[in-house]
């Protein structure tokens, strides 16, 4: 039932005889190659393979990272910056997620990141984050807008959701840099949408041009197709307001999961 559409007819997805049979082939097949894998040796072999797999690996760069926000049971800043974000409102929780645990939102919850000074239309600046939202309602992942009528700052969220199935609204991925909305901004959105039966990494690359051509996303570590949709922005867009996740003032509050 997904409030929408009523109760779903139960059904079961069972195997024809014919698939079953085929089953029941593949299932011996693997168990009898599982009996001659020697087991001891296999790991021996996987473990020193990782030992040396891991002398090779290059370390990840940290040259120019402002902020790193585990969300591995708290809000520290692992960067060497102190950037150290807090909760403002509600509870803030945490589950196991993509990597070690991620950060639970549920719609109440108000997290400030600090003053990050980097999303101005002529710098450079990357934001890359895991999020699985949750809902079929508009939300803000994070901004830092002064004010909910001009708008001036950076604002990440989802909206345009679609219903998929019986019970999955799936969004896309909208982001604004605006200076005074809707006269002076930027506004493009991810041509696919975000699914939330799965986690997705986006990574958000901005080249400072002040253009909408400028910015380039990625779901997955794939480029995904930006829609432009405003591209008029011109003046000054870094704001002293903190980034934030859950600021109500600025619209609904973000609910799911965010990981790093």
């Amino acid at each position: 039932m997904d409030g929408q559409r009523g109760n779903a007819k139960p059904y079961l997805m069972l195997p024809s005889d014919e698939q079953k049979t085929k089953l029941d082939e593949i299932t011996k097949t693997l168990d009898a190659l599982k009996e001659k894998v020697d087991r001891e040796s296999v790991k021996e072999s996987q473990r020193q393979w990782e030992k040396s797999r891991l002398q090779t690996l290059v370390p990840a760069t940290r040259e120019g990272l402002a902020a790193h926000y585990e969300f591995d049971g708290s809000l520290s800043d692992s960067s060497g910056q102190y950037r150290y974000a807090r909760v403002v409102k509600g509870d803030l929780t945490y589950d196991a997620g993509i990597v070690g645990k991620n950060a639970e939102f549920d719609g109440d919850t108000q997290v400030t990141l600090g003053n990050h000074s980097e999303f101005d239309p002529a710098a450079k600046f990357s934001i890359a984050f895991w999020i699985q939202p949750s809902g079929h309602e508009p939300l803000i992942v994070f901004d830092d807008l002064t004010d909910s009528k001009q708008r001036q700052g950076l604002e990440v969220s989802v909206d345009d959701f679609l219903l998929s199935g019986i019970q999955f609204w799936k969004p896309r991925l909208y982001v604004r840099l605006s200076q005074s909305w809707p006269d002076s901004a930027i506004e493009l959105r991810s041509a696919g949408r975000l699914d939330p039966s799965q986690w997705f990494h986006v990574t958000l690359e901005y080249d400072g041009s002040g253009k909408a051509s400028g910015f380039h996303l990625f779901f997955n570590g794939k480029t995904e197709k930006a829609e432009i949709l405003k591209d008029s922005l011109h003046g000054a867009v870094a704001t002293a307001k903190p980034l934030e996740i859950g600021n109500k003032a600025m619209g609904r509050a973000f609910r799911g999961a965010l990981d790093d």
